[in-house]
């Protein structure tokens, strides 16, 4: 049976639907208009008995589905895939969508999204962003991806240049007070990281 929470007043993450009497559910129990599925091909093959009936009545429900495909237990997979999942997420939401996020059980994909797309484009710090999600679905994410997917975004000279730059302005427009150079730099971080994702700073 299908099991999920709720993390975000328009984000719930949970297990993968099975039939359509889960679709059904989390319309009726949580209004969703769109679904992002994690899950690859294999994990559609061994856990969903019918996935093009699972597709057609996501059609039929007006339900607009993304998938963004991220290996289970795959630690290089998911640190590569992770910014494509943020980014599709936070276009659901931008959008105005009720989003279900899921991959199999979840565990451990899903909410690590969550986490990333709240460190990452919400202004939460790294561990509020674990606990906002740990508080709300039992789960196991590999964590530690949250800050190396960061660094791997972040990295390069032209990058850094950028951050550099931007730095540069915000600490001017605080008048140049040197405790504020910390906090410029970390708010330049804040907006490249956003661009990179496609996001309005």
């Amino acid at each position: 049976m299908i099991n999920f929470n709720q993390i975000l007043p328009r984000l719930y993450v949970g297990s993968c639907p099975e039939g359509v009497d889960d679709i059904e559910r989390l319309i009726n129990d949580c209004h969703i208009t769109a679904v992002l599925n994690l899950q690859t091909d294999g994990d559609l093959r061994e856990r969903v008995p019918d996935w093009p009936a699972l597709e057609t009545s996501y059609k039929n429900h007006h339900i607009e589905l993304e998938r963004v495909p991220m290996g289970d237990f795959d630690y290089d997979d998911q640190r590569r895939r992770l910014p494509q999942a943020v980014k599709a997420l936070t276009r659901q939401l931008a959008s105005g969508h009720t989003t279900y996020l899921h991959c199999n059980a979840g565990a451990g994909r899903s909410p690590l999204v969550v986490m990333a797309y709240l460190y990452w484009c919400c202004n939460l710090g790294l561990e509020e962003a674990t606990n906002h999600v740990k508080e709300r679905r039992r789960c196991s994410p590999y964590e530690e991806l949250l800050e190396l997917t960061r660094q791997d975004l972040l990295e390069g000279n032209d990058i850094q240049a950028r951050i550099s730059h931007r730095a540069s302005q915000l600490l001017h427009e605080s008048q140049n007070k040197p405790h504020d150079a910390q906090r410029c730099w970390a708010d330049a971080e804040r907006e490249v990281l956003r661009e990179l994702l496609g996001l309005a700073p």
